[in-house]
């Protein structure tokens, strides 16, 4: 804790994270993870470390923390869609939300028909899909953040399209 947390160096989190477990290989990987979470801060920064760990349960809360890229997320819900789809599709409702209130550095509005299409996707193979109609609704209807009423707007429309 003193040291081992904070040593570790790389140029991602996901490269620290790795680091420190070749470093104490007899550690939970589990537990150091959520060490370096609680030491270094930042949980959603942790988000590609949890998943590439297979710690889906701490990747959703992370994935859920402001500082995750809803570019990042929506990438790992096209991948887990038919391998995790319950991950995929939990990640696909946080990617569009994050999207409508502001996260991620200059995201285009493709992203959004993306996320909605792996949610969709993954929502299907769980029979889930009332569900995730559901949950992309309520982010319609609640306001969202002004530069990106466009984004809900594209929202919305998927969501026409897919009831028809």
């Amino acid at each position: 804790h003193r040291y081992g947390l904070k040593a570790a160096t790389g140029p991602t989190y996901l490269a620290s994270f790795r680091e420190t477990i070749t470093r104490y290989p007899d550690r939970d990987r589990r537990q150091v993870l959520l060490d370096l979470i609680e030491t270094r801060g930042e949980r959603g920064k942790w988000f590609a470390a949890a998943k590439d760990a297979g710690l889906l349960d701490i990747a959703l809360v992370c994935a859920r923390d402001y500082a995750a890229e809803p570019a990042t997320l929506v990438r790992a819900a096209r991948d887990f869609a038919a391998k995790q789809p319950k991950f995929a599709a939990e990640l696909g409702v946080v990617a569009l939300g994050r999207l409508l209130n502001g996260g991620g550095y200059d995201p285009e509005v493709a992203l959004v028909q993306q996320a909605f299409g792996h949610l969709r996707d993954a929502a299907s193979r769980i029979g889930a899909r009332d569900w995730a109609m559901q949950q992309v609704q309520a982010l319609v209807n609640v306001p969202c953040q002004s530069s990106r009423k466009h984004f809900q707007c594209v929202l919305a429309q998927c969501l026409a399209r897919c009831g028809e």
